[in-house]
């Protein structure tokens, strides 16, 4: 379990929506979308990492590497998803699935704690238990529903094409050098070896 932190949050965070969590009438979020059991945590995106586009990616991302799991039953829950849902963010979204974004301030205020940024922008916020049923009605109201349109975007606004370059960059120099000080290592081991000889 990854400690809360804190110190380092956006203005806002994105949530993920799936089908039934929504009043298709209407398209109302229903609290059920940010329902946490004790112990658990509510899991959310930080929009300096991720699009709306990339969250739903990455829900398909994930059944698809379930639907090739070793295990049995962990396999046929992927393989149903993807048959029931499909296999791009377009069908997802068709099926009904939606991104929500919402304040941090909107958790905070409420004694709940924000974890740390992962690789892939997913966030856990920590939540309060004993009053859930209050609060996931409060975040389900406040919660802004992003439109078909929006969910299906593939602008990368300018700080995010910019900080995965920047990453993109660094792993690769990281890797290279790697790969160099091996080389350098394995020379001069060579070296090493003949001289004794």
């Amino acid at each position: 379990m990854q400690s809360p932190n804190n110190t380092s949050h956006h203005d806002f965070v994105y949530r993920r929506i799936p089908d039934y969590n929504l009043n298709l009438k209407d398209y109302s979020i229903r609290p059920s979308a940010f329902s946490c059991k004790e112990g658990e945590s509510i899991s959310v995106f930080s929009p300096l990492i991720c699009t709306p586009r990339d969250i739903l990616q990455l829900c398909i991302n994930e059944q698809k590497g379930k639907s090739c799991s070793p295990h049995l039953e962990t396999k046929l829950k992927g393989r149903n998803f993807l048959n029931k849902n499909g296999t791009t963010v377009e069908q997802l979204v068709d099926k009904g699935w939606r991104v929500a974004k919402i304040k941090t301030t909107l958790f905070i205020e409420k004694g709940s704690q924000v974890g740390r940024v992962e690789f892939t922008g997913h966030q856990d916020i920590w939540v309060k238990t004993d009053n859930i049923n209050i609060l996931r009605k409060f975040w389900s109201d406040k919660a802004e529903l992003l439109t078909a349109e929006q969910c299906l975007s593939k602008r990368v606004p300018k700080e995010i094409f910019f900080r995965r370059n920047f990453n993109l960059f660094f792993v690769t120099f990281f890797s290279l050098t790697k790969r160099i000080k091996g080389k350098i290592t394995s020379f001069i081991r060579g070296l090493l070896s003949s001289n004794s000889k």
